[in-house]
């Protein structure tokens, strides 16, 4: 059976189940899921815990029972699913992951441990595929522009990762998959620690990947006590991730090879009172990426020499960021309103390095983020709330910006609620940009861009079902040239729809869906003395699409089932993902359809027995053009949980 049959019965299984839930609610009592209690209240919407019914901004969480039912090893596999949200992968198992939320990069994604920036922003390097889900308790996503909120970089929303002291007993899982996928974890209530190795080797159209193994060992803490008066919670991780770094096809090294080392530690201090909630946290990350390269022996080299002339020595680069930060907020809460407001000062250092040896080969620069900030929520009666906020911030050498906000939820009806949000954001150029030797652009000014959306939700049909509409407007959007060299776009224009469809779970079995289709995303017309949209023709630089945003249209449909806790079959799904065609300056990566499946089954009390299959068509991936992903590919996994 090819897979195009199979993604044909697997959608026709798909809708008549949704048909199926929709006819049959006239001749069973409904069983819809009570909302968890772990996504019963959000904290990053509002930055205050807020009920996810009640948050104006677009959010979806991620849980840890979603984590161990789907198997989720990393934080890009987390989020591969949540609509609006584009993951693209440069290879297999542990190889470089990004992110783009609603036509975004992933610089313009602002992420987030326990509230505080993660590290690698500044230096470009920020992996979330070497970002564990191990000692996670829930991943929130905030779509739309943050800025307000959050300062710089939440263009296109927000990823919160929130680790929190395990409840329950410990856990231990094994697994053993296809292309020598190994992985070892184990959590407890404080501890958690994971060992994962891939060996990637694979056959592809035209020849097989080398020289892309990946090992990393990742282990976190988190402690939460009273102290006095205040409510103490100490958290920090560390991860040491070493990969080969075989670049694209037909520029493949057999000698480069990546290592980086990251850690990270946060201190959150509450104190609650009757009306009020007052929190100061502390927190640094640390990163330091090494890179090498034989050159003397390896033509394919970043700094290989011409033809006939005398190979420098081999090529090594070693870059770092280390970033400090303080945060206050205090949330005032009234009968009808709601006054959050606070400060965020941050200090760092970035050192680029290019690898060629030389004085100035290296540059090494200071980075701050000084804002502050207020929202205003108000409840207008019982059917209708609405927020606005402002945020001024300084980036250091980059200048000033004010972020102003607002939004609202209205109750059209008991079975319609209409949100709606409006924001200014922004991103001020990352370190990389402005000093990498021989690619970067020291005049770069900070992004600007106006977001904007409207979503129709509507519970009662099926299990669920949502529209919405998204835009933002940019000037000066930072974008790379024909050179790889940053350049500020004077204008672009992103616009999209989101549609989600689900249904009430009927003896066990749902169904649900979701597309998203990104049918604006463009660099418009440029003034061709300053910059040329990339892809474009220089004479007459007409609009063309941003390079990156994403796909036209991508589509995700799950139907799966959940089991009583003393069946055999515990969990089962098969999850289809198709994405359209994605443009880079550099070339298209092809539109495919991949079709993951999975059954766990329950062998004890304490013993859980997982199957998981991915890419069951064997489709040819590429997310980045002339960077292939593995072929079909079993898991075995094996836990008390």
């Amino acid at each position: 059976m090819t897979s195009s049959i199979a993604l044909r019965a697997f959608c026709a299984a798909t809708f008549f189940t949704l048909w199926g839930s929709l006819t049959a609610r006239a001749d069973i009592a409904p069983q819809p899921t009570p909302t968890p209690p772990e996504i019963g209240h959000v904290v990053t919407s509002d930055r205050a815990d807020e009920t996810l019914h009640n948050a104006a901004r677009t959010t979806y969480v991620v849980t840890k029972a979603d984590i161990i039912r789907r198997g989720f090893r990393t934080i890009t596999d987390a989020l591969e699913d949540i609509p609006g949200v584009n993951i693209f992968r440069y290879g297999g198992i542990g190889a470089l992951g990004g992110i783009g939320i609603r036509g975004s990069t992933t610089n313009q994604v602002l992420v987030l441990i326990n509230g505080l920036p993660a590290g690698g922003a500044q230096t470009g390097s920020l992996d979330l595929d070497a970002i564990s889900t191990s000692g996670v308790e829930r991943i929130e996503v905030v779509e739309g522009g943050g800025s307000t909120l959050y300062g710089s970089r939440s263009i296109g929303g927000v990823v919160n990762i929130i680790t929190h002291p395990l409840q329950g007993q410990p856990t231990v899982d094994l697994r053993s998959g296809t292309f020598g996928d190994q992985l070892v974890r184990v959590e407890s209530r404080n501890f958690s620690f994971e060992r994962a190795v891939g060996g990637n080797t694979f056959a592809f159209p035209g020849g097989s990947e080398m020289n892309a193994d990946s090992r990393t060992t990742d282990a976190r803490f988190v402690f939460e006590r009273p102290l006095g008066g205040l409510n103490a919670e100490l958290s920090g991780g560390i991860s040491d991730h070493h990969l080969g770094a075989p670049g694209p096809l037909g520029f493949v090294s057999a000698t480069s090879r990546q290592n980086t080392l990251d850690k990270d530690i946060e201190l959150s201090l509450t104190h609650e009172r009757d009306h009020a909630v007052t929190t100061l946290q502390f927190g640094g990350t640390l990163q330091q990426l090494e890179f090498r390269c034989n050159t003397p022996v390896d033509p394919t080299c970043f700094n290989a020499p011409a033809p006939g002339a005398t190979p420098p020595p081999p090529f090594a680069s070693y870059g770092s960021e280390g970033r400090a930060q303080v945060s206050f907020r205090n949330v005032v809460t009234q009968a009808r309103s709601r006054f959050i407001y606070g400060f965020d000062l941050a200090r760092g250092v970035a050192r680029v390095d290019d690898g060629n040896g030389t004085p100035t080969s290296i540059s090494t620069h200071g980075f701050a983020q000084t804002g502050a900030y207020f929202q205003e929520n108000w409840i207008f009666s019982s059917v209708v709330r609405g927020y606005a906020g402002l945020r001024a911030e300084r980036d250091g050498g980059q200048g000033r910006e004010f972020s102003p906000s607002l939004g609202g939820v209205a109750r059209l009806s008991p079975a319609m609620t209409l949100k709606a949000n409006y924001a200014t954001a922004f991103r001020a150029p990352n370190a990389a940009e402005l000093y990498f030797p021989g690619f970067s652009n020291p005049t770069l000014k900070p992004e600007r861009t106006r977001v904007g959306d409207i979503t129709l939700l509507a519970p009662n049909v099926l299990g669920g079902a949502s529209l919405g509409w998204f835009s933002s407007s940019s000037h000066n959007l930072i974008a790379l040239d024909q050179t790889f060299t940053p350049q500020n776009i004077q204008r672009a224009s992103i616009a999209g729809f989101v549609a989600q469809l689900q249904t009430i779970p009927v003896h066990g079995v749902y169904a649900r869906a979701s597309a998203t289709d990104l049918y604006r995303a463009l660099c418009l017309h440029q003034d061709p003395k300053t910059f040329v949209c990339p892809g474009s023709d220089a004479a007459t630089n007409a609009d063309t699409r941003l390079s990156g945003a994403g796909p036209v249209l991508s589509v995700t449909a799950e139907l799966g089932f959940r089991g009583e806790p003393d069946r055999f079959v515990e969990s089962a799904g098969i999850i289809a993902r198709n994405q359209g065609l994605r443009h880079f300056g550099f070339g298209d990566a092809e539109a495919y359809t991949r079709v993951d499946a999975f059954v766990r089954m329950r062998l004890s009390k304490d013993a859980v027995l997982s199957l998981r299959t991915y890419n069951l068509g064997n489709e040819a991936i590429q997310d980045v053009p002339e960077f292939p992903q593995p072929g079909r590919a079993l898991v075995l996994e094996l836990s008390n949980r």
